[in-house]
């Protein structure tokens, strides 16, 4: 079991408390992260301080020097992205200029509608709720949209609006953007959404029973990798399988809160680096063709300094093994290229080694950690439950022997890990 110190550091760019392991305390003073006191009173001062007072100034320095303030009301359309986050995704499914995306995020909020309508609204409204969801709301009622469509699944505030215009003819849809877990069935309690998209049967089985909360479930695989394969596929990017092996990277050093650091959290680390030792003793052993996809998406603004972490926190723990990780650019499907280029996409938790059916791959997931918050939707040669590198090289060996129809007869149930005979596309296109 793998034990260590964490410290407290504040992220500049969001001005959000985050804490990681000792090991990083150099790398992110380097950065000029805040660091947080160790002491009780001035953490809470600090937190303070920082997610709240300055998150909020911020904000405000931001409304005065660098948005756009229109003094009207936004333009009506048909329909609304909700959420900057990952809604490139999304405009695939609509015309140019019928959407608009909602921009939720202080972070990411660039203009604002500020008509007299909405700031009476705001104001007889002041104390019902805070200002910037008041105005969201009222932002969406001028709007008057046929559909609000999110990819972040498990955004409140997607939720709250939703909720509040539940007896209006508008039609909420979201797409799920990750893997879930039977901490689902818990998150759509008095949650409400007109269709929910999902992955695979696993999510539909978990929420089947939640028709107060959801109108309508489709299992339909994954829009990001439905998308990736089109891509792909137009520019007729080579599918010749270069690598035996493809490690995809969940490095977890940086976390929100304190909900980890307890014993799942050791469980956890130690789960995901295990996966990148077998996988490389493995390769080593057998000769093999290997590559590890980091998770630090060089097209953030971000990037840079997260890869450097990314590649910290994997040496800090291997030091047997000589390896390089591949960082690429999340927009550009780079990540995909790999899982197409590869034979075997080994992992732990990462939604990746679900999507990697879309392109007909084999798997293996690696999860001894037995949290509830990681379980894989499915059972059979695709998941390995015991920490034992003997068992590794045992179960890789006879997946690497079957061809991808073999394979798939020793799972237990596709479906629930991946609804791989559905066009996502063209299902989206027709419901949207």
């Amino acid at each position: 079991m793998i034990f260590m110190k964490h410290l407290k550091f504040v992220d500049p760019l969001r001005n959000t408390i985050i804490t990681i392991p000792h090991y990083l305390k150099e790398h992110f003073i380097k950065l000029k992260y805040p660091r947080i006191p160790n002491n009780y009173f001035l953490d809470k001062i600090y937190t303070f301080y920082f997610s709240f007072i300055k998150r909020k100034i911020f904000f405000c320095f931001k409304l005065v020097w660098k948005l756009k303030v229109f003094l009207r009301d936004p333009p009506r359309k048909d329909n609304i992205i909700f959420d900057k986050t990952s809604s490139n995704y999304l405009e695939n499914l609509f015309d140019k200029n019928d959407y608009l995306i909602i921009k939720n995020r202080l972070e990411d909020i660039d203009n604002i509608y500020l008509s007299k309508n909405i700031l009476m609204f705001c104001l007889k409204n002041i104390f019902k709720g805070s200002l910037r969801l008041n105005y969201l709301i009222k932002l969406i009622e001028i709007i008057s949209p046929k559909k609000i469509l999110t990819m972040i699944d498990n955004d409140k505030d997607f939720y709250l609006i939703s909720d509040f215009f539940k007896n209006t003819q508008i039609q909420f849809l979201a797409i799920q953007n990750a893997s879930r877990n039977i901490d689902l069935k818990k998150f759509f309690e008095n949650k409400f959404v007109h269709d929910y998209f999902v992955i695979g049967q696993y999510e539909k089985e978990i929420l089947k029973n939640s028709k107060d909360s959801i109108v309508k479930l489709h299992s339909i695989g994954s829009l990001r990798a439905a998308l990736a394969k089109k891509v792909l596929e137009k520019d007729k990017y080579p599918q010749e399988e270069v690598y035996d092996l493809c490690v995809v990277c969940e490095p977890f050093y940086i976390t929100t809160g304190e909900e980890y650091f307890d014993d799942e959290y050791e469980k956890h680390v130690e789960n995901i680096i295990k996966v990148a030792e077998y996988s490389l003793k493995y390769a080593k052993k057998f000769q093999k063709k290997i590559i590890l996809l980091g998770k630090a998406d060089l097209g953030s603004a971000s990037g840079s300094h997260l890869k450097e972490a990314e590649e910290k926190f994997y040496k800090n723990y291997i030091k047997t093994e000589d390896f390089k990780i591949k960082f690429n650019k999340k927009k550009e499907f780079e990540n995909y290229k790999y899982i197409l280029k590869s034979k075997v996409i080994i992992g732990f938790s990462s939604t990746m080694l679900r999507e990697a059916f879309a392109f007909d791959k084999k798997i293996l997931c690696v999860d001894f950690a037995n949290i509830a918050n990681t379980e894989f939707p499915s059972w059979g040669i695709c998941l390995l439950k015991k920490n034992n590198y003997e068992l590794f090289e045992e179960r890789l060996k006879k997946i690497e022997s079957l061809n991808f129809e073999k394979y798939l007869n020793e799972i237990e149930s596709v479906n629930s890990i991946y609804q791989s005979d559905v066009n996502t596309l063209d299902y989206l296109n027709q419901h949207i």
